[in-house]
């Protein structure tokens, strides 16, 4: 008796192969052509978070910020603090790795 890996099956083990060897890129940048680049769209908007921060404004002040000004995250919903947060521990943990 002899077992064969349906085609289905096989398609979606090659697709969670995929998704877990790729991540989607840190917010502000995108990728082209397999690099890192910076994403015309959302690096306008990291660059304000780094300014707040700068300074010296809490994640849910600068989420409430850019919320108030019209800005959506990636997804189209509006600013929260979590997102911030998370956008502001990557940058730290970048500018510490340097």
């Amino acid at each position: 008796m002899t077992f064969r890996v349906s085609k289905s099956v096989s398609f979606s083990i090659n697709q969670r192969q995929t998704f877990k060897n790729s991540a989607p890129p840190p917010y502000g940048f995108c990728y082209l052509d397999g690099q890192l680049q910076k994403d015309p769209r959302e690096y306008p908007t990291l660059q304000i978070i780094e300014k707040q921060r700068q300074l010296g404004r809490t994640p849910t002040e600068i989420a409430k910020f850019l919320s108030d000004k019209g800005f959506k995250t990636r997804h189209g919903v509006s600013w929260r603090q979590a997102h911030v947060f998370n956008i502001v521990q990557r940058l730290k943990n970048s500018k510490a790795n340097q």
